[in-house]
């Protein structure tokens, strides 16, 4: 930001052109057509910016301002224009305006400047293994639950603050049960773990206009390792995982959730069992399901709603568990990570054609990653580990659908592995619990694309 010394001296070059136009000398001209060597300029934390030099035509400018701030560790010269510094810190990409005066008046350009990377945000009340998470409307996160977090306490993470604060405890503890927000803005949280291998159908409902959860129907079956997915007509699609204490007893069936009578219902089941899939809606409406946990398979089903229905579609190029499917703007599906040998391997599903084809590898096995679609269009993979040694990892890519590559993007203050990502409404992505070293995680952190 400018000092009150910086606008003194434009003021006074302002007041001096007046004089010299009163009494009738020449003055120079105002400046004009400004821009800048770097725009927008992209950079990395810790690493020295090449000095991103302005340029301009019409008269000499004698003082630059920028508002709002520069990114930390970057610094304007009040002289000459020039960006210099070491980012210290990543953020966002944010527009700052630069305006380059002399006393004949000003000229302004938009420069945009971002630091990408992953920086910690704050710590939640208790680490947190496989928590049900959500985006609010309001734009607050949820954080539910979680393995090991017996009452079953739930928080909430603000996005201004950066901070996590105590809400409504659920009703029934539980881990590896997925979080749904429903187009009422209510969370809907149904079955997993009360403890290793116990299921449950129990759900409830989480009301952040009152900060409370409420029991709501029970589904059809007891589930842990299901997912779900919020359909286009407002109800809840839930597929497969195991019931009782069976890790054998995979699931083919599925059931839908209506918030409008709070009850659960069935639905056609799949072409076969599955323990821990994908299920990614379409942008036609349907929603595609791929592979399985504990006994790897490559195929994949369509539901269709319209029809309550499943079928079969097109298989990976390769078998695949604890892998991570992302829908593009394209339409066309990502699958990256996972296990059997294919953690480095990616594909895409084409639902045009009903198959699956190769794209880009990615540098490091990812097994059990988290993926999310950024502001971009791009894709952001993140975490995992490997089985030898033991290890979770940090490491992050960016796949970007236009190249069909992958490329490296920075490293996570905390290895972790699990679905811990979440798209905040600042497009900044919030980073948060899963299965680290020491259980489960309490940390969180913020990834700036």
């Amino acid at each position: 930001m400018f000092t009150s010394r910086d606008v003194l001296a434009a003021l006074a070059a302002s007041l001096a052109a007046a004089l010299l136009s009163a009494c009738g000398s020449t003055a120079e001209p105002a400046p004009g057509g400004l821009t800048y060597s770097a725009n927008p300029g992209i950079y990395t934390v810790g690493t020295a910016i090449t000095p991103n030099t302005p340029t301009s035509n019409g008269g000499a400018v004698t003082l630059y301002t920028v508002s709002p701030a520069l990114p930390s560790g970057l610094a304007l010269n009040a002289a000459t224009g020039v960006v210099t510094g070491n980012p210290t810190t990543p953020t966002s990409r944010a527009v700052h305006i630069v305006t380059g005066w002399n006393g004949a008046g000003s000229t302004s350009v938009a420069l945009t400047l971002g630091v990408p990377g992953f920086g910690f945000t704050g710590r939640m009340t208790i680490g947190r293994q496989s928590p049900a998470t959500a985006l609010l409307a309001d734009g607050n996160v949820l954080v539910a639950s979680g393995f090991g977090n017996l009452p079953g306490s739930s928080e909430l993470f603000d996005p201004d603050t950066g901070r996590f604060t105590a809400t409504g405890s659920v009703i029934t503890p539980r881990y590896n049960a997925p979080a749904t927000l429903l187009l009422d803005g209510r969370v809907l949280i149904a079955g997993g773990e009360r403890i290793p291998g116990d299921p449950t159908a129990s759900a409830e409902l989480y009301d952040p206009a009152t900060g409370f959860f409420s029991a709501t129907g029970s589904m059809v079956v007891a589930r842990q390792g299901h997912v779900a997915v919020l359909l286009a007509n407002g109800k809840v699609l839930v597929l497969g995982g195991l019931k009782y204490m069976d890790m054998l007893d995979r699931m083919k069936s599925a059931e839908l959730y209506d918030p409008a009578t709070g009850t659960f219902s069935a639905t056609g089941d799949m072409t076969v069992p599955r323990t821990m899939p994908t299920a990614t809606l379409l942008l036609d409406g349907r929603v595609l399901v791929v592979g399985s946990d504990l006994t790897p398979t490559a195929t994949a089903d369509l539901y269709d709603p319209a029809t309550g229905t499943f079928a079969a579609t097109g298989s990976m190029t390769s078998r695949r568990y604890e892998f991570a499917a992302t829908l593009l703007r394209s339409g066309k599906v990502l699958i990256a990570g996972g296990g059997e040998g294919k953690g480095t391997a990616a594909e895409l599903y084409d639902p045009v054609t009903g198959r699956f084809s190769v794209t880009g590898s990615m540098a490091t096995e990812h097994p059990e990653p988290s993926a999310i679609l950024l502001p971009s269009g791009k894709v952001l993979v993140a975490g995992g580990y490997v089985m030898d040694p033991r290890a979770f990892l940090t490491s992050a890519e960016i796949y970007d659908p236009a190249t069909g590559t992958f490329t490296a993007s920075g490293s996570m203050t905390s290895g972790r592995r699990g679905t811990f990502t979440t798209l905040l409404r600042s497009g900044a992505v919030l980073v948060v619990g899963g299965v680290s070293a020491n259980g489960g995680s309490d940390s969180a952190e913020l990834y700036f694309e």
